[in-house]
């Protein structure tokens, strides 16, 4: 039992993977537990950047590190890992004492098996991770399925990183009690959009007006690098999708980095590729901004699926369209869009890609806005905003209104398909999400045109326009609603927000009271008498009944037409009256439109009857107080 004021001790042995794109996600936990890293002396990642101590032990793998694991770009083999004893640590017992919780490695890592063989003796709670999502998938790699299955029966729990993980250890026999499903993270302040680095840009050769597709991840077979090598070999051939100045950046290292390169040779376009190795962590989120486009076009093997995909949701944050392949937990990370696969990419000409972008980049959860794609792709998330769209207010974005009514707010999303923050957006970008938000009891929103009862918050879609660079509405990318506001005096805010910087963007009202009906009461007197419809109105009121008197022009003397009862429905928000005369032989419907204390506009249809047999016709005039 942990005593309330001393923080529980925790190991993470993560073997040879301990890297810091993992131990992220505990280095914030400090404040509650004692956590140490445990990891072998010969191990894969720089973890002189880890923000909690590390403890680093003997091993067997690479003679305890004497032997490189790479040597002259190639990688040297483990003969530990074909009989099951990689990951094989010394000293454990000097650091498991008084631990209250292992968090271990992966069911078949030897590091594991030893961890659950020391779990009585020490008496901590045992957590395994679980990223692997093929079950039994270490067969015929000596007994590490029989030193696996011991660690099942002596975990705690296991974190699977996606369902997948969960259905294999479920498959294992593991009861679903035992399982907690935890995918990946990371810190979206740092992956975050932004513009290219040009620094980055300028060591790694890349152009601002360059197609950056962009690869994060091991130089492995499973990663489907030759399957990307091969897809640019043919995308190469079409002279427009040449014209966009494509540039392939692959970020990583591995066994295959070689292969890789004859590969490349033998298609004609390694200086289409820029692989610039292995990145600090830290350098990542800018690693990404660079990009047009994330790829990630793993495959499958035997023992072999793509266990997460870090680099799916790191590009993703940072408000890159991805591209990748049904392979293991990917479709989990990616959503339900289901993107296709990179044979079919490679194989459709580059008409066809940039007429059917949104089918051969359909993904939910992010989206790119370049111009030589023909646009954006389709399918969106909170994830963040697309590098170069902007989302700003057209025309007015304050209005002033008298007894409320509607109002028309109007954005603009704009992209521009250069990438070095130098160039002014100008083209709209159609089919983006604008999410209209009502503030507190600022009244409801409708689409535009649309009938129904009012909402708070409604998305709509930005509209399409044709793209010609001549044209001040190129390409659309207009959202509009109409605003319904409040008749109490007062300040109304309506808010647009998309995927894009500059947002959200807030329009205002401001509500004044309208007239009473006082205001408009009395005589008006046309203000061009020559040749006019109306010589004068005498307007009256008695409490909420208003009734208005006309005059017509006629010959010899003016012709009264009346007293008509006004309908006052207008008056609150438009300040106006209708009124209605049936004289037999013709119906005369009148608009008073009230414009200031000592001005008023005045429409009148008249519409003869059948017999009558003149025209009908419509009016309008200006009249004024008598002076």
């Amino acid at each position: 039992m942990v005593a309330a004021d001393v923080k529980p001790r925790v190991a993470y042995v993560r073997g040879s993977y301990l890297n810091p794109f993992e131990t992220q996600y505990l280095e914030p936990l400090q404040d509650r537990f004692d956590i140490t890293a445990v990891y072998p002396r010969s191990h894969r990642f720089d973890v002189r950047g880890l923000q909690m101590p590390r403890v680093e032990l003997p091993c067997l793998d690479y003679l305890n590190g004497l032997v490189p694991r790479r040597l002259g770009g190639l990688a040297i083999p483990n003969p530990q890992k074909s009989f099951g004893y990689d990951e094989h640590l010394f000293g454990l017992d000097k650091v498991l004492p008084g631990l209250d919780i292992v968090h271990a490695a992966e069911q078949t890592f030897y590091c594991s098996y030893q961890i659950a063989q020391r779990k009585r003796r020490y008496g901590y709670k045992l957590i395994c991770l679980q990223a692997e999502v093929n079950p039994f998938w270490a067969e015929g790699h000596g007994r590490a399925l029989e030193r696996a299955a011991f660690v099942r029966e002596n975990a705690d729990l296991f974190i699977a990183r996606s369902e997948r993980a969960r259905s294999a250890l479920l498959c294992e026999g593991v009861e679903d009690a035992r399982i907690r499903v935890i995918g990946h993270g990371i810190d979206t302040q740092k992956f975050a959009p932004g513009p290219r680095s040009a620094e980055l840009s300028q060591r790694f050769g890349i152009a601002s007006d360059e197609l950056v597709i962009l690869l994060v991840g091991r130089m492995v077979w499973e990663k489907g690098l030759f399957s990307l090598a091969d897809a640019a070999g043919l995308l190469l051939r079409d002279d427009a999708f040449r014209a966009l100045k494509p540039v392939f950046v692959y970020a990583g290292d591995g066994p295959e980095r070689g292969a890789l390169q004859r590969r490349l040779q033998r298609l004609g376009i390694e200086s289409s590729f820029r692989l610039i190795g292995s990145q600090p962590y830290s350098r990542l989120p800018d690693i990404h901004r660079l990009a047009d486009i994330f790829v990630l076009p793993s495959i499958s093997t035997r023992t072999v699926q793509e266990q997460f995909g870090i680099a799916l949701i790191e590009a993703m944050a940072t408000g890159k369209p991805v591209l990748t392949t049904h392979c293991g937990a990917i479709d989990e990370v990616i959503g339900d869009a289901g993107s296709n696969s990179l044979t079919r990419f490679a194989n459709a000409t580059w008409r066809t890609v940039k007429s059917g972008a949104n089918k051969l980049f359909g993904v939910r959860t992010a989206y790119a806005i370049d111009l030589g794609l023909g646009g954006s792709m389709k399918g969106f998330s909170n994830v963040g905003p697309a590098l170069n769209a902007t989302i700003e207010p057209v025309n007015n974005s304050h209005f002033d209104l008298v007894g409320g009514g509607i109002v028309h707010p109007l954005v603009r999303i704009i992209g521009s398909n250069h990438h070095d923050g130098q160039h002014q957006n100008s083209t709209g970008v159609a089919g983006l999400p604008v999410t209209w938000t009502v503030s507190g009891s600022g009244g409801t929103i409708l689409g535009v045109g649309d009938e129904g009862a009012g909402v708070t918050q409604l998305t709509t879609l930005t509209n399409t326009f044709p793209i010609d660079p001549e044209s001040p509405t190129s390409g659309g990318g207009y959202s509009s609603v109409d605003w319904t506001v409040p008749s109490t005096p007062g300040d109304y805010t309506v808010t647009a927000s998309g995927a894009a910087f500059g947002g959200p963007v807030s329009f205002t009202v401001t509500v004044t009271a309208p007239p009473p009906f006082t205001a408009i009461q009395g005589v008006w007197q046309n203000e061009n008498s020559v040749g006019a419809n109306l010589l004068s109105l005498n307007v009256s009121v008695d409490g909420s009944f208003v009734g208005v008197e006309a005059f017509g022009n006629c010959v010899p003397e003016a012709c009264d037409w009346g007293i008509a009862t006004a309908n006052t429905t207008d008056w609150n928000s438009k300040q106006s009256l209708g009124v209605f005369w049936d004289q037999g032989f013709a119906t005369r419907t009148m608009l008073v439109e009230y414009l200031s204390a000592t001005r008023i506009k005045v429409t009148v249809v008249t519409d003869f009857t059948p017999e009558d047999g003149r025209q009908d016709y419509t009016t309008t005039e200006f009249f004024q107080r008598p002076t």
